[in-house]
């Protein structure tokens, strides 16, 4: 009994853990969208912001982390359909 309630605290601590990892990769990627909104609202350009940022960033990358900022501003209803920007 007390090695299968050791495995069990084990397994919440691995679940607990890597929720916060994910949690906290969220909020990285927020960060980083919103930043990279307001450099392209600065006029430049998301091949421009690749080369700025000097990272193995991609203009694909740059897209997505847009979109995973823009839905934490502005979420979506539940029933509301998503419009192509």
């Amino acid at each position: 009994q007390e090695r299968e309630d050791r495995i069990a605290a084990l397994a919440i601590e691995v679940n607990v853990t890597l929720a916060s990892g994910r949690a906290a990769l969220h909020k990285a990627e927020i960060a980083a969208g919103t930043a990279l909104n307001q450099m392209l609202a600065m006029g430049i350009s998301a091949g421009e912001v690749v080369e700025w940022c000097a990272s193995d960033l991609t203009v694909k990358d740059v897209t997505r982390l847009r979109r995973i900022a823009d839905t934490a501003a502005y979420p979506q209803a539940p029933d509301e359909k998503v419009v192509a920007k």
